[in-house]
């Protein structure tokens, strides 16, 4: 994986999973930085902490988000590989593989809300009236 792929798997797992955008803030003598705001408009970290891929306290925030958004996981390793997989009710239908583990589960959550921002079946069962 490049480093463009990851950072930009980075910020769909902010933006999507997450539900963080981001605003430029003053910041000491350096003039400004991206920071990820949360709900309420709390600033969380700097675009540059966001390391998920790489941090492993990262990483299982992602997942302790996603159930929290209502999904059910799988997660299964062997030598050079991880399988990752979201759904709810035994219908584990977003999977992803990588050999790296942090890399399985970023991309299978962002597969499982895009499906649900897309309006497709997601298998979460978190959520707004929309589905969102």
């Amino acid at each position: 994986m490049t480093q463009s792929e990851r950072e930009a798997l980075r910020e769909d797992v902010a933006r999507l999973v997450m539900g963080w955008t981001t605003r430029r803030i003053p910041w000491a003598y350096s003039g400004s930085v991206i920071v990820w705001h949360g709900s309420g408009d709390i600033p969380v970290m700097t675009w540059h902490s966001w390391r998920p891929d790489e941090n492993d306290g990262q990483c299982m925030k992602v997942l302790d988000r996603m159930v929290e958004l209502g999904f059910d996981y799988r997660v299964s390793a062997a030598a050079g590989e991880a399988r990752v997989a979201f759904g709810n009710d035994g219908a584990l239908t977003h999977e992803a593989k990588s050999a790296d583990r942090r890399i399985a589960l970023l991309e299978a959550a962002v597969a499982a809300l895009s499906t649900r921002a897309r309006g497709g079946p997601s298998n979460g069962r978190g959520g707004d009236e929309r589905g969102c």
